[in-house]
């Protein structure tokens, strides 16, 4: 029998019928810590940490961006663009 997909693929997976995550057999971790034992992916904490990284990047990317359109649109405000009349119902 095939094991149905496990979340945390690729670091959590079956290999030879034991359930490992990354290369570590979580039986062996389990018979060596005791139970209940809480284990983590240093891939996943890696992979996620990145995408947090990249992410935060582009709020200040995109932050610099509006400020600089900011700042063009108080010059242009100067006696050059004016509000919109009110639309009338």
């Amino acid at each position: 029998m095939i094991p149905s997909p496990l979340p945390g693929q690729p670091q959590l997976h079956y290999r030879d019928a034991s359930l490992y995550l990354e290369d570590r057999r979580l039986s062996d971790l389990a018979r060596e810590h005791g139970t209940p034992l809480y284990v983590y992916s240093q891939a996943a904490m890696l992979q996620a940490l990145a995408a947090y990284q990249r992410g935060a990047e582009l709020l200040r990317h995109c932050e610099g961006k509006l400020s600089a359109a900011q700042a063009r649109i108080s010059v242009l405000e100067g006696d050059v663009l004016k509000d919109l009349p009110a639309a009338e119902s």
